[in-house]
């Protein structure tokens, strides 16, 4: 299982460093630098509103199902139809209080518009998420990394089209973006539904009152988890589109700065899909998980500090190469949203072990807590920054106080030490290479060979101090599971 992990990880991380760069900087920037931070801005913000209410779609049902069929895979012809039913459920009633909400905050009619069609877009995507849930959970890691990215690969067709060929642009619009979309989540929908029932039993569609009750119980907790991590990681355009002045602008410019940090962060989130299932299947067979969880940390630790180590020394240079319209505060703002990729990180694998282990109380507890941070700072800071530094500094407190959390729950629940040889290392790791950015930046070479040496430098001091060691991989590859 280690080496059908390791070798779908890599598989997933190729493909979507192929797909996902090209879609968040040749199309989404695209779209963004054509029409402009008010328009990009008032979208982002009502994508991210959409996100808020996201959890009516799933309920955590996603996250049970996937662990469920881990365990067992004989379970997917006995959950998946009644499943199917309470999503369509969900569906309706995400729709209503979405749209009903947004009239409480008196969205204009154009806003609306999008908002529905985004609404419908986040049913369609969780959907998805459901289907690759059940794909994951027998195994198919393979076709699971496909399904990461044809959405994205049709999106990019489309949208392309209107951004780079003359006849099309034209049509280019906030709407005509968002559709694109819709059209490209109902056809990798299509055939995520066809993989996952592939050599299962006939499935036809039934309605159990009963099993929608035991269900709808099972995964509360897991539901009350997702949208209060939701919530603190998704109000704050929000808050800052409807209560700052100026406030789509400057929702547009964070909007810049984001799109870097989700680019960077949307391969964690496909490796904890993978991790996922089978932190699930090893607690389940009562095996260690130190090992993975380890080697996970380091695989992933090694690029989010030097990716936070370019923002602080090339943050400037490259946001003026991305952006055509940019603010006085563009570093600052950067540095700060990407320093956020590591409370991330920690929550993306110390989160997800806990889940797996079912300590969602504890999990609930610490996400409560990380929204009140979150959104008692986006209003105490109204009036020391500019609205968009004081949205990122909110979210960085609130990720980090959220991750300090979960690690040190962690270490409790897995009687877990702290290993103070490999946390040298990787303090050694960042002063290096921050010693080497610095020593760069008085050099004639332009910025771009700067970070090129940078990055190649830091494998390099990664792999001698043993941070990151092939010997080690292979060494826990062989291991029996």
């Amino acid at each position: 299982m280690r080496k059908k992990f390791l070798s779908n990880v890599i598989l997933i991380v190729f493909i979507n460093l192929l797909i996902k760069p090209l879609w968040i900087f040749l199309i989404d920037r695209g779209v963004q630098n054509n029409l402009g931070q008010v328009d990009y801005g008032s979208f982002f913000a009502l994508f991210n509103f959409t996100y808020i209410f996201q959890i009516l779609l799933d309920l955590g049902i996603t996250n049970f199902n996937n662990k469920r069929i881990a365990q067992n895979t004989k379970v997917l012809n006995k959950y998946f139809s009644g499943l199917v039913k309470i999503k369509f459920g969900l569906g309706l009633v995400y729709i209503i209080i979405a749209l009903s909400t947004g009239l409480i905050l008196n969205y204009s009619a154009g806003q609306f518009k999008i908002l529905l069609l985004l609404c419908i877009n986040q049913f369609l995507l969780l959907f998805i998420l459901f289907l690759r849930s059940n794909i994951s959970g027998q195994m198919k890691f393979r076709a699971e990394s496909l399904f990461s990215v044809m959405d994205k690969v049709l999106m990019i067709l489309i949208c392309g089209a209107m951004l780079y060929i003359p006849m099309f642009k034209k049509y280019l619009s906030i709407e005509s973006f968002v559709l694109a979309q819709t059209a490209s989540y109902v056809l990798t929908a299509f055939a995520a539904w066809l993989t996952a029932l592939k050599g299962q039993k006939k499935i036809t569609l039934h309605f159990s009152k009963a099993f929608v009750i035991s269900t709808l119980k099972s995964s509360l907790p897991y539901a009350l988890l997702v949208f209060l991590m939701s919530v603190y990681n998704k109000v704050g355009p929000v808050i800052l589109e409807r209560f700052y002045d100026n406030g789509k602008e400057l929702t547009g410019y964070f909007a810049q700065s984001y799109r870097i940090l989700d680019a960077y962060m949307m391969i964690s989130i496909l490796f904890i899909n993978l991790l996922y299932p089978l932190f699930s299947n090893l607690l389940h067979q009562k095996k260690p998980v130190n090992g993975i969880m380890s080697m996970s940390l380091r695989l992933l630790l090694v690029p989010t500090l030097l990716l936070i180590v370019i923002g602080f020394f090339y943050g400037q240079e490259l946001m003026e190469m991305l952006y055509w319209n940019n603010t006085e505060n563009v570093q600052r703002q950067f540095f700060l949203v990407i320093c956020i990729s590591l409370p991330i990180l920690m929550i993306n694998i110390f989160g997800t072990l806990l889940t797996a282990n079912g300590n969602l109380k504890q999990l609930n507890w610490i996400s409560f807590g990380a929204v009140l941070i979150n959104v008692l700072l986006c209003f105490l800071l109204r009036g020391w920054f500019k609205g968009d530094l004081s949205i990122a500094i909110a979210l960085l407190v609130s990720q980090s106080f959220a991750a300090l959390a979960q690690v040190y729950l962690v270490f409790k629940k897995f009687n877990l030490k702290p290993v103070s040889r490999l946390s040298l290392k990787i303090l050694s790791y960042l002063c290096i290479i921050c010693g080497l950015a610095y020593g760069l930046s008085f050099l004639n070479y332009g910025w771009i060979i700067q970070v090129v040496i940078l990055s190649l430098f830091a494998l390099l001091t990664a792999s001698i101090f043993k941070i990151l060691s092939y010997k080690e991989i292979k060494s826990w590859l062989s291991q029996s599971d």
